[in-house]
């Protein structure tokens, strides 16, 4: 992310390490490395951390460090880095992780949707992954060519409808700068009052969060697709706030109990025109989650 002022990043990491021995390991230590695009190292403020004693069992490590004024991430301008993550023990290399990350924030506010504290409009399509030969089977190796698709086609956001997308796609969306909404996978869900199914909403919605969480496309989280606003995605809004607090979420048009959706963003599916009158005294920004399906519009309507 970055700082109020929209100026520094802010490097977060919760590191998981797992101690299989029964005593605390020593000499342990982490080294944080950055790069940019053209592989020069940067710096930033806690390049190396001492792990000494790690204890038994899984152990987790929350890192932070502060990036002077890097270049920042957005679907036009979509700067990537480099993060190398070097386990060292005695100052030997054990393990090393890379992950290419981008710093930008994501925020709400007087009915609008802000990267970087400047405002966005977005233009996007739902995608679905399938392939007309193959099915679901090997979507991943489209996502480039998917992307570009979308990018050339003058579009800066893709909903995952309706659950989330591969990670090829995700590291395509970041390289070429694409707005992501990853959808939760749930579908025409029943109104209920009942908790019963609470951990199956949850489960696979905490997974998305853990799996996507680490890339700069993802502006926001949907907990589920044209269903019924119950206590089951009430507690789902509050898991994906709780597991990620920067970004937004939002429920993909609610069957019922609307006045109760507790989301950032508030969606409808198939409005009627002028969408400017659509919920303007909720202050939360609109979103025109599904439209212009031939099924429901005449081909006019989007000439």
């Amino acid at each position: 992310g970055l700082d109020k002022d929209y100026r520094d990043g802010e490097l977060q990491i919760a590191l998981g390490l797992d101690n299989p021995d029964q005593g605390a390991q020593n000499g342990l230590a982490v080294a944080i490395q950055l790069f940019d695009a053209h592989g020069k190292l940067v710096g930033h403020s806690t390049p190396k951390i001492v792990l000494d004693p790690l204890k038994p069992g899984p152990n987790t490590v929350n890192i932070e460090s502060r990036v002077a004024n890097p270049l920042k991430w957005n679907a036009e301008q979509p700067n990537l880095y480099k993060l190398v993550l070097v386990l060292q023990k005695d100052g030997q290399a054990l393990e090393q992780i890379e992950r290419n990350i981008g710093f930008r924030t994501v925020e709400t506010k007087d009915r609008q949707l802000y990267v970087n504290g400047v405002r966005v409009k977005l233009a996007g399509v739902c995608h679905h992954e399938i392939d007309p030969l193959t099915g679901r089977a090997d979507t991943m190796r489209h996502a480039e060519e998917d992307v570009k698709l979308f990018k050339n086609g003058n579009l800066n956001f893709v909903r995952t409808s309706h659950y989330p997308c591969t990670q090829e796609f995700l590291d395509a969306a970041d390289r070429h700068g694409l707005y992501v909404e990853s959808e939760a996978p749930f579908c025409w869900v029943a109104s209920t009052k009942e908790l019963t199914n609470l951990t199956a909403v949850l489960t696979p919605t905490s997974a998305m969060i853990d799996y996507n969480h680490a890339h700069p496309s993802v502006i926001m989280w949907s907990l589920a697709n044209e269903s019924h606003w119950s206590g089951l995605f009430d507690y789902s809004d509050k898991l994906c706030k709780q597991l990620d607090p920067t970004r937004p979420t939002t429920f993909e048009h609610a069957f019922s109990n609307e006045g109760k959706v507790t989301c950032d963003i508030i969606s409808r599916h198939y409005q009627d025109l002028p969408y400017d009158e659509i919920l303007k005294d909720d202050p939360r920004p609109f979103l025109h989650g599904e439209c212009f399906f031939l099924v429901y519009h005449e081909r006019t309507d989007v000439a």
